[in-house]
């Protein structure tokens, strides 16, 4: 997701080979001017639509965002000497043995709060990816509520008209191609995996803190060690939920395409097409087909408003019972 082509690497052909061939040419666009032609004139392969949403969404992410992640990783790094200074004066301690020690540590600290940053970040940039796909593409259809909320953020999306019943079926391919159905297996094999080890993680930690009394023979957590915690369970929750909550957006997509659907065919009726009656029969059944498409799911579930109310519960009763069991163990300065 942060990669980013320059001389140095494979050609843009080698990027788009697969085992089945070149992916552009596979999609009928291996001729470039042909392609523009047909647009001069008016005419927009359903392919070509396809190909251009899924390259405006799934671009290479900005490298700021990766030095995002470095510098969440540094300060939660940094928090332990910090607070160790607010507590005794000493960073690092006072002697060459616990400098040394408290060196190794905030390198270690670093690097793994860098991975766990990045393993979080992973699902959200994917579901982010995905919405804004969805979004472009009801934009571009002419949904005047998603077209209003990406004008505010400056977004103008390229207007396709539906004026045909050739379009209601374009639009119908396209939308059924990227919608919660594209790249599906993907999406379960790695973002519900990633979130379910999430998840795991975050049972395995509370049940740490909540047995620390029992371990620790009551010697109470510094302010340094709360606060790390805490901020590996904030980060966490928040991927979890942050990716749940995009995902249900983007199933929500499938039943804002299917009113796009049905304003073609009042306009076909109200407006009398030539083939309006072409378009009242298409919008029945292939309304129906995209109906039945199976949303996307998150945590093996799938990403609907009630799961959504449910991460939302399960997750803040966790973290205050984590929290309330963090500021028990917590040792004043």
């Amino acid at each position: 997701l942060f990669y980013k082509w320059d001389p140095g690497h494979p050609t843009p052909h080698d990027l788009r080979g697969s085992t089945y061939g070149d992916v552009q040419s596979l999609l009928g666009m291996g001729d470039v001017d042909a392609v523009e032609a047909e647009v001069r004139d008016g005419r927009l392969r359903a392919s070509v639509a396809a190909y251009f949403f899924v390259l405006s969404a799934f671009r290479a992410s900005p490298q700021t965002e990766f030095f995002r992640s470095v510098v969440v990783g540094l300060t939660a790094s940094l928090i332990h000497p910090v607070c160790s200074f607010l507590a005794t004066g000493h960073p690092l301690g006072t002697t060459a043995a616990e400098v040394v020690f408290e060196v190794l540590r905030f390198l270690g600290f670093f690097v793994m709060a860098l991975l766990y940053v990045l393993y979080n970040i992973f699902p959200i940039l994917d579901a982010s990816k995905r919405l804004e796909m969805c979004n472009s593409l009801l934009s571009s259809f002419g949904h005047a509520e998603t077209q209003s909320y990406r004008r505010e953020w400056g977004v103008d999306d390229v207007p396709m008209a539906i004026d045909s019943a050739d379009g209601v079926t374009a639009f119908w391919a396209v939308s059924r191609a990227l919608g919660p159905e594209f790249l599906r297996g993907m999406c379960l094999r790695y973002n519900s995996g990633y979130l379910v080890v999430t998840l795991v993680h975050l049972c395995i930690m509370s049940a740490g803190v909540a047995c620390h009394d029992l371990l620790s023979e009551g010697v109470g957590l510094d302010w340094g060690s709360v606060l790390e915690i805490g901020l590996c369970f904030v980060m966490a929750a928040s991927s979890i939920l942050a990716t749940t909550l995009m995902t249900e957006q983007c199933n929500e997509a499938t039943h804002l395409s299917l009113r796009i659907l049905e304003r073609a065919r009042v306009e076909a009726v109200v407006k009398k097409w030539p083939d309006k009656d072409e378009v009242v029969e298409l919008v029945d059944v292939l309304g129906a087909n995209l109906a039945d498409v199976k949303p996307i799911q998150m945590l093996y579930m799938p990403a609907t408003k009630e799961v959504l109310s449910l991460v939302w519960s399960f997750g803040s009763y966790g973290l205050a019972l984590v929290f309330q069991q963090l500021r028990g163990q917590l040792k004043s300065l």
